[in-house]
């Protein structure tokens, strides 16, 4: 956890030395105000994984699950600071998402496909948690 938080650290403190987009951004001071709760967000949900994994490892069943939703809120809240950090970029200073974006052709034959393909996947997950369901314990592989 201290690695990741390490690096989580250092990638956002170099980012503002590499981009002077990202600069201007994060040290507009009024905006900087509000940024200001992503990497505070961030800090919480760490603090949620360390003690939650600590109590996990005392035995305690109570929060089993807050370990795992604390992981996915720090990833969410690390990828929302990059999309605002870059928006509309997506590489950085360099090349926007309208100049990446694929012809609009193309991305109606795409979307096509996604409606088409998605719900046999969402129909699938849900059959395979249905037939799978109570399965499995808890503490069972303890």
């Amino acid at each position: 956890m201290i690695w990741v938080a390490l690096g989580v650290a250092l990638v956002s403190l170099a980012t503002p030395l590499v981009s002077q987009t990202v600069y201007a951004k994060w040290f507009d001071f009024p905006r900087t105000l509000v940024l200001m709760l992503l990497p505070l967000a961030t800090l919480a949900a760490g603090w949620l994984v360390w003690v939650t994994t600590g109590r996990l490892r005392r035995g305690e069943r109570e929060w089993d699950w807050m370990p795992f939703a604390a992981s996915v809120a720090i990833f969410v809240l690390a990828f929302a600071g990059l999309a605002y950090s870059l928006f509309p970029y997506v590489v950085m200073d360099r090349m926007t998402i309208w100049e990446a974006a694929s012809h609009p052709s193309a991305l109606k034959f795409m979307l096509v496909g996604v409606i088409i393909v998605v719900p046999f996947l969402i129909a699938y997950t849900a059959f395979a948690y249905r037939v799978f369901r109570g399965k499995a314990r808890a503490g069972f592989c303890e």
